[in-house]
């Protein structure tokens, strides 16, 4: 792939990032939910975020924190594919991580760091030319990969 490629593909991920991140977020919010549901968890939505955080953070609060999230990942992903260097996403996930613990809003499912980064893949997928998620793929697999590695 070419570094015009990359360069494209990094400014396409910057104009629909929003985009991006909203899609992204709603799996990610139905996943989380459905994933506490099975462990007992109540069974709304707007019960989600009292699962796992102590007020005033709400399910609507954890909802935006993911959409912020991803809000800010796009970019590290198109800098990551342009670099190609995943280092880059496991830092933001890390930060993202902390960000979340910190606020007692990370929810209580083994893995969720990666299933962020498989939400925001899957968008992608939705939204951009195959071409493109090939290239988001390979970057988040190795990104994954470092962030489940001990």
């Amino acid at each position: 792939m070419t570094d015009d490629r990359r360069k494209s593909l990094l400014a396409e991920l910057q104009r629909r990032n929003d985009e991006i991140a909203e899609v992204a977020a709603q799996r990610v919010v139905r996943a989380w939910e459905s994933a506490l549901i099975a462990q007992g968890a109540p069974s709304h939505a707007a019960d989600m975020a009292a699962v796992r955080t102590a007020p005033p953070a709400t399910a609507e609060r954890v909802a935006e924190m993911v959409v912020d999230g991803f809000k800010r990942l796009g970019p590290v992903v198109g800098l990551s594919v342009l670099a190609e260097e995943p280092g880059l996403i496991v830092d933001d996930m890390t930060w993202l991580h902390r960000a979340f613990s910190t606020r007692n809003m990370a929810p209580p499912i083994p893995g969720w760091e990666a299933q962020l980064l498989r939400a925001y893949e899957s968008a992608c997928s939705d939204i951009l030319p195959a071409e493109d998620c090939t290239l988001i793929h390979d970057v988040i697999e190795r990104a994954a990969a470092d962030l489940t590695s001990p």
